[in-house]
């Protein structure tokens, strides 16, 4: 049967006790002396008390923890949002982006479309030069026979 640091076995007069600095276990047979009983039972108590005092320190250490466990949670939130807020900026960003894409494709379609209706008109035009000067030639040759 286990007691916090102490055990009895079976009454039979030895007290196991630990020593709290060092780890090892003591024996004491002469549990009907008064004295080392008084002892032995003031060590007891002396270890249950320092116990309680770790324990109320850990206690407050896990307090401590859980504080900043809630102020990280807090913070992460913080970040997510933050995240959130950037994602949605990147998204209207590429929206303009592909837009401001898609008006650059129409430009140069529209630039390619200006390029071919000016060869066109240089074709037209050379044409129209070809005509002109066989004109001019034809009207020459009729002035030069009148």
């Amino acid at each position: 049967m286990m007691k916090t640091t102490a055990s009895f076995k079976a009454f039979d007069g030895i007290i196991w006790t630990q020593d709290p600095n060092t780890g090892e276990r003591e024996e004491s047979r002469d549990i009907f002396d008064s004295t080392r009983y008084a002892k032995k039972l003031e060590a007891i108590k002396t270890s249950c008390k320092e116990y309680v005092g770790t324990v109320n320190n850990l206690k407050a250490y896990l307090e401590g923890l859980k504080s900043r466990k809630h102020a990280c949670k807090n913070k992460i939130s913080e970040f997510d949002d933050e995240i959130q807020r950037c994602n949605e900026g990147m998204d209207k960003e590429q929206a303009r982006a592909s837009k401001a894409m898609q008006e650059l494709n129409q430009i140069a379609r529209f630039q390619s479309e200006m390029d071919a209706k000016q060869q066109e008109m240089d074709k037209e035009e050379a044409v129209l030069d070809s005509q002109r000067e066989m004109l001019r030639k034809l009207i020459r040759s009729m002035n030069s026979r009148l």
